[in-house]
């Protein structure tokens, strides 16, 4: 008999489905191709249907994010590892996907200057790419410039 739940790669926060983990990977990809000043819609790279999407850093709590989308999405008492950055999709009053980063691969101002999380909507999810060296590789991270 087969087993129609999702494979797990992580626990809690982290822990994502194969497909996650893949849509993860086919996102940096994607990314990866862009030269410096590249603007592009974040609908674009993550075709489903969502009308809202929360960037979370370092240190973010769980009680933190459900607070912050207003939906009591976690049950575990968890934080967003260092190592880590969270981005939780959301339709309506529902968590449609979530996608889990290393850290300063999206440049999300107000995430790092707080270390929580901040909410935007689809059309406000416009992001610029920005290329950069780090362990003698070429990199390239995406910015999301908020309006003040």
């Amino acid at each position: 008999m087969e087993n129609d739940q999702p494979e797990l790669v992580a626990e809690p926060i982290h822990g994502q489905t194969t497909e996650q983990a893949q849509l993860a990977e086919a996102f940096e990809a994607t990314v990866a191709t862009f030269n410096e000043g590249h603007v592009i819609r974040l609908a674009d790279l993550l075709p489903f249907e969502w009308d809202q999407v929360c960037f979370f850093g370092m240190g973010a709590t769980s009680a933190y994010i459900n607070e912050t989308i207003g939906i009591e999405w976690l049950t575990e008492s968890d934080v967003v590892e260092e190592d880590r950055q969270l981005f939780v999709l959301i339709q309506g009053d529902q968590v449609v996907q979530k996608l889990v980063f290393s850290p300063g691969y999206v440049y999300v101002p107000t995430v790092l200057e707080t270390r929580m999380g901040v909410c935007v909507t689809r059309s406000a999810a416009v992001m610029t790419a920005r290329t950069f060296t780090s362990g003698g590789r070429p990199r390239v991270s995406l910015r999301l410039d908020l309006a003040e």
